[in-house]
């Protein structure tokens, strides 16, 4: 047995190698979290020290570490930077005990006099891809935590340091990143590959940044496009890159939609074929060495591809994608209906180098996720699987969005990489499930898994036909706000909702399938929410805050979401009826819960994530109780008989008639009104009732307090709750 304390020592023969020297600060930091002081760095080998060894003799990124009783040492050896750094976070996690997750997780550490190290001899496997990272994509919540609106520096250290603790080595570092970005370098100064995202070949601008107003069409405009990819080649060559290459249109979707004349599947296959090798060629003159190349089989790629239109040279490593909910199918695009093409390689017993890119969150803008994690264990199981077990798979890059609400998956999928000897796919998963409720939610491991399993079963299933069809917190709010808007602008909403497996003969018919969807989930919601404060009552005080931030939190979102959703449909269609004083009520208790979810989100921004969802834009909670205040609005103002015969103002303030003097309709808000009336709705109809007038004297929503001691039948009857 080793002892470590503060008179203890580290020495390191390679610390001017930025990346060992970037771990080491991480480390000395871990250290004093746990000894209450760094070590003392010596520039001699004694006893009593951890020793940092570079030398020949290892694999590529693989470490050894050993330890030396009589010495009293522990001695963690490598060939290059990244196996140093790999072991440095290996020691701190596996014999330190320290989580690599701890930025996210928030955990805290009591100091000790000296921690007792068992001996050991390790030799990490060098198994699972070559290249394997994170794509930090559609990143709203990251880039609106800081008041600059952007990700700051700190920000992505931390970020770089945590890919680095869980054993990945690549990074895609952004949307919209320019080769130049400084941010880029500090990935590549801490010895991450770095690589671009699939709609920007060779970490080029978007071609309309550059040349606003001109049609990005080819081949009329290669020559500027050459340029781009000049100038990006340049700016990217002094780090260890990995080159995407092919050929998106701008804002990340077909080229095609924006130049028709490529009409033919032979057409556009060849486009992108010819763009692939033009880049290949840009790429080889510029640089020295062997070169990566990658192409993402993303989308129109992926289906001309799989039927034989797109030839990809045998030096690129072909990357095949998810649809973004976790499954090998082609993604649908907006207002596109499911095609059903899989994405998986044609060919299970090709074990050449192929690639893939994967979702735990994504965007359509229709019923996604973001905010809160969606994919199903069995899910990622079975698609993962043909990969995982394929000597060939060499890529993998995991789109992690925001990372904070999503590290159950994004430490499932180290399993890629950190699988023990002769463990199958599908029991690494299942061994996941296990260690993730353990680590974090102990004392309650069973009661746990139990919850995090029913939670991935909840959301509600909008296509029989997939598995994987489940529905993100998105379609609660943006397909909420484009039933609103839709109803608004007196436009058919069922081109929203082309996600769905039928057509529909009217709006009406579409809205009460979705609704049905979404209603019969509402009581194992509401289940879910009790069950998650019973456990989070049996967990240790210091592991109670980070179950109300995760799993907690997006049992609680979801469930308010769905809520409001149900709710607010409810109103569209009584709108549609013309029933505007049920729709008024709905339209409230629509608004009470989804704003009950933007709560949710705020309990959450405690201490340093203090605006971490001040940038929930591209869910948009806070949008959808915008547009719900303006459809209560409009609710009154269709539905309310104004001046003295206000029926509605008569419900409220219990009279018989409204004098004149009173001016009600402009002397209550709607809010203010709308909960009156929900509340006299929730009450039997045959209580007495005296008039109260205190609601004249409200100015707001918070200042509203008792509750009327009955109601009369009215207009509000009919509402649901």
């Amino acid at each position: 047995m080793l002892n470590l304390s503060k008179e203890s020592a580290i020495f390191c023969n390679c610390e001017n190698l930025p990346p060992v020297q970037n771990a080491l600060n991480a480390v000395q930091e871990d250290l004093k979290s746990l000894l209450g002081s760094s070590l003392d760095t010596v520039s001699e080998e004694r006893s009593s020290q951890i020793r940092i060894i570079q030398e020949e003799g290892h694999l590529a990124e693989q470490f050894r570490i050993q330890s030396d009783a009589s010495q009293n040492t522990l001695v963690i050896s490598a060939s290059d930077e990244l196996g140093i750094v790999f072991g440095l976070y290996h020691f701190t996690e596996h014999v330190l005990g320290i989580d690599p997750y701890s930025f996210w997780t928030d955990q805290v550490y009591s100091a000790v006099d000296s921690l007792t190290v068992p001996e050991m001899d390790y030799i990490s496997d060098a198994s699972g891809p070559r290249f394997r990272g994170w794509f930090i994509n559609d990143e709203d919540c990251l880039i609106g935590w800081d008041d600059s609106i952007s990700i700051t520096d700190e920000l992505w250290r931390k970020i770089y340091e945590t890919l680095l603790r869980t054993g990945y080595n690549t990074v895609i570092a952004g949307t919209g990143v320019h080769a130049s970005d400084p941010h880029l370098d500090t990935a590549a100064s801490m010895g991450l590959w770095v690589a671009q995202h699939h709609a920007e070949p060779l970490g080029a601008p978007m071609f309309h940044d550059i040349y606003p107003g001109v049609t990005a069409r080819l081949p009329e405009e290669k020559d500027k496009f050459e340029e781009l990819y000049r100038n990006a080649v340049k700016k990217s060559c002094h780090r260890k890159t990995l080159w995407t290459l092919g050929f998106r249109g701008q804002g990340d979707r077909p080229f095609f939609e924006d130049d028709p004349r490529h009409n033919t599947p032979e057409k556009r296959g060849k486009v992108i074929s010819d763009m692939i090798r033009f880049q290949m060629d840009i790429v080889s003159e510029l640089t020295k060495g062997p070169q990566v190349f990658i192409h993402y089989l993303y989308s129109e790629s992926g289906e001309l591809h799989r039927s034989g239109h797109l030839e990809l040279p045998e030096e690129v490593i072909p990357v095949y994608c998810d649809n973004g909910f976790g499954a090998m199918r082609i993604r649908r695009h907006l207002c596109e209906a499911e095609k059903g093409i899989s994405t998986m390689p044609a060919d299970a017993e090709d074990h050449s180098a192929l690639g893939l890119y994967y979702h735990v969150s994504f965007h359509d803008l229709e019923i996604s996720n973001k905010l809160v994690p969606l994919i199903h264990p069995d899910v990622i199981k079975e698609n993962l699987e043909p990969f995982a077990e394929n000597p060939g798979f060499s890529f993998f890059i995991c789109n992690v969005s925001n990372i904070r609400p999503h590290l159950f998956h994004i430490d499932l999928f180290r399993r890629l990489h950190d699988r023990e000897d002769s463990e199958s796919w599908r029991d690494s998963v299942d061994r996941h499930v296990r260690q993730w409720t353990a680590r974090y939610f102990p004392g309650a491991e069973e009661e746990g898994q139990r919850l995090l399993l029913s939670y991935f079963d909840a959301p509600f299933i909008f296509n029989e036909s997939y598995s994987d069809a489940r529905a993100g917190e998105q379609v609660f709010h943006q397909g909420l706000r484009h039933m609103i808007r839709s109803f608004l602008r007196e436009e058919d909403l069922r081109p929203w909702f082309t996600f769905l497996p039928e057509d529909f003969p009217s709006d009406d018919d579409c809205c009460r399938f979705i609704l049905q969807k979404a209603e019969e989930r509402l009581p194992l919601w509401r289940q879910l929410c009790r069950d998650a404060d019973e456990l989070q009552k049996k967990l240790p005080p210091e592991r109670r805050q980070f179950f109300s931030d995760n799993l907690g939190m997006h049992i609680r979102y979801m469930r308010y979401s769905s809520e409001g959703f149900v709710r607010g449909v409810r109103g569209i269609l009584a709108c549609l009826d013309n029933r505007y004083g049920d729709a008024f009520i709905l339209f409230y208790k629509s608004r009470e819960h989804m704003a009950s979810a933007l709560n949710t989100l705020l309990e959450g921004e405690h201490g340093k994530w203090k605006n971490f969802y001040r940038g929930d834009w591209l869910t948009g909670t806070a949008e959808t109780i915008r547009d719900l205040d303006m459809m209560i609005s409009l609710s009154r103002i269709k539905g309310e008989d104004l001046w003295v015969n206000s029926t509605w103002m008569i419900e409220a303030l219990g009279l018989d008639r409204c004098a004149i003097s009173l001016l009600p309709q402009s002397s209550i808000s709607s809010l203010s009104l709308a909960r009156r009336l929900s509340e006299l709705s929730e009450q039997p109809v045959d209580i007495p009732r005296k008039p109260d007038l205190t609601l004249l004297k409200e100015r707001d929503l918070k200042t509203i307090k008792g509750r009327n001691p009955g109601r009369q039948k009215g207009d509000m009857n009919n509402a649901e709750n």
